[in-house]
């Protein structure tokens, strides 16, 4: 009896450490590919909001007349950076919260800094000033997984 009672417990054991990881929607790690690979899932952080000087971004509000403002992180990495301190204090929420929301739903996250993050050009302003905020954008995609929609500097 003994040994089924152990064996039980192994074959328990054993399943659990087969069975595949919940999905994550948060990265335990914001590593440098993350940002692409949620681009290639639909997202447009790095192609509207990374790397974009003042000129840029002033044409940009011209081609799309129905933004008030637009913004640019200087570059990937501080758009990594400020994007994992935006979601990191909350992850097992957004873990949990992409558990349980249905595919299409959204979360918005917003965090401010003290220190500058990115650059923003309002219309009819064309000089850009300081941007000390963040606004995240998550999609959930089912089964625990959520992908990053967009990403851009705020006030």
């Amino acid at each position: 009896m003994r040994r089924q009672a152990g064996g039980a417990v192994i074959l328990s054991a054993l399943m659990l450490a087969a069975a595949p990881a919940a999905a994550k929607c948060v990265p335990a790690t914001f590593n440098d590919g993350w940002l692409q690979e949620q681009e290639k899932l639909g997202g447009d952080t790095m192609d509207r909001h990374v790397g974009r000087n003042t000129s840029e971004l002033t044409a940009r509000l011209v081609v799309d007349p129905a933004i008030p403002e637009t913004s640019s992180f200087p570059d990937r990495h501080t758009a990594r950076q400020v994007i994992s301190a935006a979601l990191r204090p909350d992850e097992s929420d957004y873990d949990s919260w992409a558990r349980s929301a249905k595919a299409g739903e959204r979360a918005e996250v917003r965090m401010a800094f003290e220190q500058p993050i990115g650059i923003l050009v309002e219309r009819g302003n064309g000089s850009g000033f300081p941007a000390h905020g963040i606004t995240v954008i998550l999609e959930a995609m089912g089964g625990g997984a959520c992908r990053l929609v967009t990403a851009f500097p705020t006030r």
